[in-house]
């Protein structure tokens, strides 16, 4: 069955990056620290809620933000304060996976130019309801009168 074995790799993957989390936890020399909290606060716009977004999503079993419960679904302050203080190493976890892959991003277009190859991002048209930027930024979503999703 096609879709048992991508959950296969998806664990696979996902135990891998927890266990090479761990491991730079235990070896990381002071200037990856110093790397990583320099990129944590560069990034802050919004490393901060994706990570929080993440680990949120993790927590309900991959369900879309909108069937969270409703102090998660609202971003009710002290809910995510509470959860902010009970998740936090999953949430560094989270910030640290972006950040070992924007050095290897990095380095990846950097080989590629110095061999004449140019890289570039794309620029989203649509973002997903079911997203961190949609969850994060309320303002900027249209909601049901009654708040009911679809």
């Amino acid at each position: 069955d096609s879709s048992a074995s991508s959950l296969a790799v998806a664990y696979i993957a996902v135990n891998s990056a927890s266990n090479a989390y761990q491991t730079a936890q235990r070896d990381q020399s002071t200037s990856q620290e110093f790397e990583f909290c320099q990129f944590c606060e560069q990034e802050a716009y919004w490393l901060d809620d994706f990570a929080l977004y993440a680990v949120l999503k993790e927590q309900h079993e991959d369900k879309p933000w909108h069937e969270w419960p409703t102090a998660y679904k609202f971003r009710e302050k002290q809910a995510l304060e509470t959860f902010r203080d009970e998740q936090g190493e999953a949430i560094k976890q989270a910030k640290w996976l972006q950040f070992v892959f924007d050095s290897q991003w990095k380095a990846l277009k950097n080989y590629c130019n110095t061999i004449g190859i140019q890289l570039f991002g794309d620029l989203p048209f649509y973002v997903s309801y079911d997203s961190a930027d949609v969850w994060a930024n309320p303002r900027h979503r249209r909601q049901p009168s009654d708040q009911q999703f679809t």
